[in-house]
């Protein structure tokens, strides 16, 4: 079966619980992370035909999508800020309007860079160092995607993540090697940490 056959096969099966745009979309996120092609690929050849094989694979997961499990923890992978995450059922999948939330940290603190800039200036102008410095504490990190994501936009940030969850935390850690950041993981559970709590700048 070529794979324009196949995508109204697969939208057809996924219409009545998904609806027409969201099943599309799984069917493109699906051929980009199993079989590196993406729409434009498609476009240009939609005769391509997909193997016996190929074919498994996708009904496999149809059969898991019927069953209402996201599509980021069959693929292993989701997108955040730009930047590629792994998931699984140990961690929750992040959510769009937490991008928001990591993009209005990132402003405000090029804000609050450029006020210490300055007054690191005037200082210098009398004879005093201090460099400027922000730590960042991010509570109940799962994935880690929102600090690993401040610490890629906020260079000159120290960041920090706890979790109760060690099993959240190996995914966290392999997210901050994927993604070339430097980030402290503790497992902690901060009702029982307050103290850490007047160490950061952010939290």
């Amino acid at each position: 079966m070529n794979a324009k056959q196949y995508k109204v096969k697969f939208i057809e099966a996924l219409e009545t619980i998904y609806g027409f745009d969201e099943a599309e979309s799984f069917f493109y996120l699906i051929l980009e992370d199993k079989f590196q092609m993406k729409r434009l690929d498609l476009a240009l050849d939609p005769a391509f035909e997909f193997s016996a094989d190929a074919l498994n694979v996708w009904e496999e997961l149809v059969t898991q999508l019927k069953t209402e499990i996201p599509i980021q923890y069959l693929l292993g992978n989701t997108e955040f800020f730009g930047l590629s995450f792994l998931v699984n059922e140990n961690v929750l999948i992040p959510r769009p309007e937490t991008e928001e939330l990591v993009d209005w940290i990132i402003e405000e603190e090029k804000k609050m860079e450029r006020l210490k800039d300055r007054e690191i200036e005037g200082l210098k102008d009398r004879g005093i160092e201090r460099h400027r410095d922000v730590k960042i504490l991010d509570i109940g990190t799962g994935s880690g995607c929102i600090a690993i994501s401040l610490a890629k936009n906020i260079p000159k940030a120290t960041v920090f993540a706890i979790d109760v969850s060690a099993k959240a935390l190996e995914v966290a850690k392999k997210n901050g090697e994927i993604n070339k950041v430097s980030v402290t993981f503790l497992e902690k559970n901060i009702l029982e940490t307050d103290d850490l709590l007047e160490q950061f700048d952010i939290i």
